[in-house]
């Protein structure tokens, strides 16, 4: 049996699996760092999945994350109106009434927060009593599409598509049984076991 040395009940290796799972969601890389480096990337991830399932596991790291949105005062309404300021952004923010291009301290902050990339280029031309200087500011946007997608997962507007999408049971064993009768019959037949199990 593995040797559980920590308040949670887990493996030094699953708590290090949780901790560097923690750091950017990749269950392949984490699997990687804590238990065998030299794994492929396909054992790695099926063996991450697994334990993803696992309940000690998905426990540590689900009050991990509470702690985290907890010290960052980070709540699904937060990250909704974040989003919202994205997909809702209107670029015509970026220009004064002649039509310049706003150093980035005028655009209003709820356009800021729109802002991928920021540019300030300055160039200087000319010499001595002729030396002039232009600048260039250059603004790139998140993607307001993604934005609205996220949104719109949120908000569950794509669950009826999801549905509509969805075969029906009766469907996938049509089709299972298209492709071999007798894998479509040991299918029913497993199936039928298990329920009156």
């Amino acid at each position: 049996m593995p040797k559980r040395t920590n308040k949670n009940d887990l493996t030094p290796e699953q708590q290090k699996f949780a901790d560097e799972w923690l750091i950017d969601n990749n269950g392949t890389r984490a699997y990687k760092v804590a238990y065998d480096s030299e794994m492929t990337d396909h054992v790695a991830g099926s063996a991450a999945s697994r334990l993803l399932d696992d309940v000690k596991v998905r426990s540590y790291i689900e009050q991990e994350q509470a702690k985290i949105a907890a010290k960052y005062k980070i709540t699904r309404e937060r990250v909704l109106e974040e989003e919202a300021y994205i997909a809702f952004s209107d670029p015509l923010a970026f220009f004064d009434d002649n039509g310049n291009v706003r150093p980035l301290n005028e655009v209003p902050e709820h356009v800021r927060r729109a802002v991928a990339h920021f540019e300030n280029e300055l160039t200087r031309y000319g010499k001595d009593d002729y030396e002039r200087e232009t600048t260039k500011l250059k603004y790139r946007l998140i993607d307001k599409g993604r934005a609205l997608e996220r949104i719109e997962k949120h908000l569950g507007m794509f669950e009826k598509d999801n549905q509509q999408k969805r075969p029906s049971l009766e469907e996938v064993f049509k089709a299972i049984e298209a492709i071999s009768p007798k894998l479509g019959e040991a299918l029913k037949e497993y199936l039928s076991n298990a329920a009156t199990s």
